[in-house]
């Protein structure tokens, strides 16, 4: 009788063994759903794509010893002109990128910037990192810094990045940092379906004479573009009412 009862409590004890490495499998195959919103998130720059942003800017006038501060209300096209790419890195070539418009004086011209992709990172980039994209030959070394990264996905509330020994600051001063995340329909945006709910990220780059917000939406890019001087009055806020990708 007693090698009976060992028995059945050695078979239960198996069986309770069995079930949960069958359950502990199971979660582990499982992928929550947030790092699926995460792996999808996107930045589409095709060849042709636009943006239009319309909303206000402020500057003063430096040229002259009055210091006027002047505002306009001006509608600002950010277009790609060319995009190559060369395995994991892509240039793109863009003209009217919202920065264009800091430090804004009336009549300015829509002006051109690279960016350079990197995997899912996004860094400024100049007229030799165009041209050694373009070169067959450049094997790219030594092509970004961490210090001119301007996105890094993918993104979530509390994230920050840029350069590393700015990263461990107390403040998140000097360094990229989504500050806001939060779900909405671009229901004011020609080009984008109204009906769809996306999530948007509020990032900010804060300096001690100035600081930029960007706001960014997978799938569209950035759909605001907030700067702000500390000092001598230089202010832009605009926003996202018109998308087109080819």
């Amino acid at each position: 009788m007693k090698n009976k009862n060992f028995t059945s409590i050695a078979l239960i004890i198996f069986a309770a063994f069995i079930i949960l490495l069958v359950f502990r499998s199971g979660k582990k195959q499982a992928v929550p759903t947030n790092q699926t919103e995460f792996s999808i998130q996107t930045f589409p720059f095709e060849k042709g794509a636009y943006w239009i942003y319309k909303g206000e800017v402020l500057w003063s006038r430096l040229s002259d010893t009055t210091w006027v501060i002047d505002k306009d209300t001006l509608i600002w096209k950010m277009e790609v002109l060319e995009v190559t790419k060369r395995g994991i890195v892509t240039g793109i070539l863009l003209k009217g990128f919202p920065t264009d418009l800091t430090w804004y004086e009336k009549g300015r011209e829509p002006r051109k910037t690279l960016l350079v992709k990197v995997g899912s990172k996004y860094f400024y980039g100049n007229k030799e990192a165009w041209e050694r994209i373009n070169d067959e030959n450049d094997n790219l070394i030594a092509l970004v810094a961490e210090g001119d990264i301007i996105l890094d996905l993918p993104l979530w509330k509390g994230k920050n990045y840029g350069e590393t020994v700015q990263l461990t600051r107390p403040d998140s001063s000097y360094c990229w940092f989504v500050t806001d995340e939060k779900d909405l329909f671009c229901k004011n945006t020609k080009g984008v379906d109204p009906n769809i709910k996306r999530k948007q990220f509020s990032i900010r780059y804060r300096t001690m004479p100035e600081h930029e917000i960007f706001d960014f939406i997978s799938g569209i890019g950035f759909t605001r573009y907030i700067y702000q001087h500390h000092g001598t009055a230089s202010e832009v806020d605009v926003k996202l009412i018109e998308y087109y990708v080819p």
